[in-house]
C-alpha cells in the first residue's frame, strides 16, 4: 500500500483519491470527550438539584400559598424530573453510539420543553428564593452549553457518515470526488481544484499511467475509478517485493 499512498500525495497534494486506506482513516470515534464530560456533570449536578428541589418545594407549600407553589411549579418541577431522564439517556447513548436520531432527539428536549422549563423556574416562579436563582440560573446555562455542544457534535457526525455513506455506496461512480485529508470529507472534484492543479493533476496521472501498463488497464473500463487505486496499490506490493 506503501505506492499508492504516494500515488495519491504527487498527484494533489492535501487531497488523495478516495482508497480504501483514506476510508479506514475517517473510521476514527467523532464522539465528543467535551460532551460526554458535560453530560456527565450535569447528571451529578441534576441528582443534587432533584433532592435539594423537592426539600425547599416541601418548605414553600408548608409556608406559602399561592397558585404557583400549590399547582404550577410541582407540575412543571415533575414534568422537568420525567424529561430530564430521557434527555441524558439520548444524549448519552448518541454521543458514545454515534446515533445522529438520539442526538437529534437530545437537542429538541434540551430547547423543548426543558429551556422552558426552567426558564419559569429561574424566573416566572412564586415565591422565588436566592436557591432558586442560583441553582436554576445554573442550570439554565448548563443547558445553553449543551445545546451548543451537541450541535456542533451533530454537525461532525453527519458530516462523517455522509462521507462513509458515499464511499460505501460506490458514489464515485458518478461523480468524480476527492478525500480532504484536513477535513476527512468527500469533495467534488472539479471545485475543490484550480485550473493548476488540474493540469498537474492531468501531467502526474499521464505520466504514472505510461510508468505502471497495470494502472492504464485498470483505467480503461466501466469501473475505472474503483480499479484504478487498486491497480497502482497492486504495483507498488510488486515492486516492494509484497
Amino acid at each position: 500500500m506503501h505506492g499508492d499512498a504516494e500515488f495519491v500525495q504527487t498527484v494533489v497534494p492535501g487531497y488523495g483519491i478516495a482508497t480504501q486506506p483514506q476510508a479506514t482513516r475517517s473510521r476514527e470515534i467523532q464522539s465528543s470527550l467535551l460532551f460526554q464530560m458535560c453530560l456527565y456533570f450535569h447528571l451529578l449536578f441534576d441528582a443534587a438539584y432533584f433532592v435539594c428541589s423537592v426539600v425547599i418545594l416541601r418548605w414553600k407549600r408548608l409556608n406559602y400559598h399561592n397558585w404557583s407553589v400549590d399547582f404550577v411549579t410541582p407540575i412543571i418541577f415533575a414534568l422537568w424530573t420525567i424529561v430530564e431522564i430521557s434527555r441524558l439517556y439520548v444524549g448519552y447513548s448518541g454521543n458514545l453510539l454515534e446515533k445522529v436520531p438520539h442526538l437529534a432527539a437530545f437537542l429538541f428536549l434540551t430547547v423543548f420543553p426543558q429551556f422552558l422549563f426552567v426558564v419559569y423556574l429561574v424566573g416566572v416562579q412564586r415565591p422565588m428564593l436566592p436557591f432558586d436563582r442560583i441553582t436554576n440560573g445554573m442550570l439554565l446555562a448548563l443547558l445553553v452549553f449543551e445545546m451548543i455542544v451537541g450541535y456542533r457534535t451533530l454537525r461532525r457526525i453527519i458530516s462523517v457518515k455522509s462521507a462513509r455513506f458515499a464511499l460505501e455506496l460506490g458514489s464515485l461512480d458518478t461523480e468524480p470526488l476527492l478525500y480532504d485529508r484536513e477535513s476527512q470529507t468527500l469533495r467534488p472534484w472539479a471545485s475543490q481544484l484550480s485550473s493548476e492543479d488540474m493540469l498537474n493533476t492531468s501531467a502526474a496521472t499521464l505520466q504514472t499511467t505510461r510508468a505502471f501498463p497495470d494502472v492504464n488497464r485498470a483505467t480503461t473500463g466501466d469501473h475505472r475509478r474503483h480499479d484504478f487505486p487498486r491497480a497502482v496499490s497492486a504495483h507498488g506490493q510488486n515492486q516492494h517485493g509484497l
